[in-house]
């Protein structure tokens, strides 16, 4: 299906392509904070488009709270333990 703004979004596979986001199947928070939790709660934004999160998506998290930006790239859980 094809919405205003150019935004095409397949329903079945919880797939959404438009403005650079380019996540390949639908956000998967569990894996992703395994991911990270070997890595002392940082994950990277590479890391989050495996899982997911696409560009728009992970930047909706940061301005939640749920993620903090640490630097360009790399991220981190908020609530994980120090």
């Amino acid at each position: 299906m094809r919405g205003d703004g150019g935004l095409n979004v397949t329903h079945s596979s919880y797939i959404l392509v438009g403005m650079g986001d380019t996540a390949s199947s639908k956000p998967d928070i569990a894996t992703l904070f395994l991911t990270a939790t070997s890595q002392q709660g940082y994950f990277t934004a590479d890391q989050a488009r495996q899982h997911g999160f696409g560009w728009s998506l992970l930047s909706y998290h940061v301005r939640h709270g749920r993620f903090q930006r640490v630097f360009r790239g790399v991220y981190r859980f908020r609530d994980f333990p120090s």
